[in-house]
């Protein structure tokens, strides 16, 4: 899981090459929520992918533009079996990674629900530039969160 965390960028920047290549639009919305508790405080950011590209073991979507974010959910690799990470940019950058998710996926459809997994916080100030590049989480607070996405693949 160390490599997931220190690598979000390399998983991004595949998935930008992959999204920014796509032409079309989902059918219907696809959500993606982290939900984590800090300092006593509940919070949940949720970004709205705008294109998802599904393989037979994998679903993926970035978003460079208005909210930011990236998600990669892996599954039908039995030897490996399911895991997933995300990111999304909202006011700080908060980065969920769980080694095993229970993924659903049938009829163009890829869900999870409410998974455990790490969620590491960044704080990001915006004359830092885009966080779309490389970002350090290295000392970022480190808390027990969740994952909950409904992902629509492209047709």
């Amino acid at each position: 899981m160390d490599s997931m965390r220190r690598s979000p960028i390399v998983a991004a920047g595949a998935v930008a090459l992959v999204a920014l290549g796509l032409a079309g639009c989902s059918s219907s919305p696809s959500t993606v929520s982290i939900a984590y508790e800090q300092d006593g405080a509940e919070h949940t950011v949720t970004a709205h992918p705008d294109t998802v590209t599904c393989t037979e073991t994998e679903a993926s979507s970035l978003g460079i533009e208005g909210t930011q974010y990236s998600v990669r959910l892996s599954f039908g690799d039995d030897s490996l079996g399911s895991y997933g990470s995300a990111w999304v940019y909202d006011e700080r950058i908060v980065y969920f990674t769980a080694d095993t998710l229970d993924i659903s996926h049938t009829d163009g459809h890829v869900r999870v629900e409410d998974a455990p997994g790490v969620v590491q916080v960044v704080e990001y100030a915006a004359d830092d530039g885009e966080p779309i590049g490389e970002f350090d989480i290295d000392g970022a607070a480190e808390v027990e969160g969740s994952l909950t996405a409904d992902l629509v693949c492209a047709q």
